[in-house]
């Protein structure tokens, strides 16, 4: 299936994106590609989590505040960062969200990604209110990628932790049959959200594999007309009760379609059979 076919057949006020990368030394050239049907610029709630964990690293937090006042110690790091990015744990991301700053965390994450984000004019202290393209989170992962290719041990720590994740939306079977590597070998983090001021519901993934010395990134954003749904996903959050299984059924098999079919633009068409 094209881009093309997808978003023709989006809903009135659908929006979708996808975008692919393959980065780093030998093998074909650098490839990309970016589609996007809709708003210019999505909210992507969880999807960043792994990258703010990454800025908001002691090794890397040190000597960039004045007074030495900001970041956190390797431990509470750890334990914030990996509930984090494993099962996508909205109060330690706050842990590292704030242990620098949002600001400075952005800042940080700029530096090392080339991609520059900012927090939600409404209110700066909101993670989940930067918007971003699918474009700059793949090149946003993709750095990410080649840090771990270059020995980075947080980079391949932030990464393990997304391979053995299993809020996955089944991306490493295919992204893997794509690629030519094991699923396990496939790191995927993904966000979704229904936010208050909205009737839309967002579901979005980045999946990253490695071939050698080279990265290839996938990613998506969703957000898709939700009114009849909206009350019941709310109470449900509220109360705690497990939600992404209204996200598979009503994106599951577009988000899955835009990676694959980002891969096949990058010369990574699906397996046969």
């Amino acid at each position: 299936m094209s881009f093309h076919e997808m978003f023709r057949d989006l809903p009135p006020g659908a929006g979708a994106q996808a975008a692919g990368l393959t980065l780093g030394y030998g093998g074909a050239p650098a490839r990309a590609v970016f589609a996007r049907h809709g708003a210019a610029r999505l909210r992507c709630a969880s999807l960043l989590k792994p990258l703010y964990a990454w800025a908001a690293h002691p090794s890397f937090t040190a000597g960039s505040f004045s007074g030495d006042t900001g970041g956190i110690g390797p431990d509470r790091w750890r334990s914030a960062a990996e509930p984090a990015v494993r099962v996508s744990d909205n109060a330690t991301t706050l842990d590292l969200w704030f242990s620098a700053g949002p600001r400075a965390v952005l800042d940080l994450l700029a530096r090392r990604t080339g991609v520059t984000w900012v927090p939600s004019p409404a209110d700066p202290y909101w993670f989940g209110g930067v918007e971003v393209t699918a474009e700059e989170v793949a090149a946003a992962y993709g750095a990410l990628a080649l840090a771990e290719i270059g020995g980075d041990p947080v980079a391949g720590t932030l990464l393990t932790w997304m391979r053995e994740t299993e809020q996955n939306f089944g991306l490493p079977a295919p992204v893997a049959a794509a690629i030519g590597c094991a699923p396990d070998e496939v790191a995927v983090k993904c966000g979704w959200a229904i936010f208050p001021d909205e009737l839309v519901l967002r579901t979005h993934a980045v999946a990253v594999a490695r071939s050698g010395p080279r990265a290839v990134l996938a990613a998506a954003l969703t957000a898709l007309p939700y009114a009849h749904g909206r009350d019941a996903y709310l109470r449900h959050v509220a109360e705690g009760t497990p939600v992404l299984g209204e996200h598979e059924t009503e994106a599951g098999p577009l988000l899955r379609a835009l990676i694959t079919t980002s891969l096949a633009e990058l010369g990574f068409p699906p397996a046969s059979g």
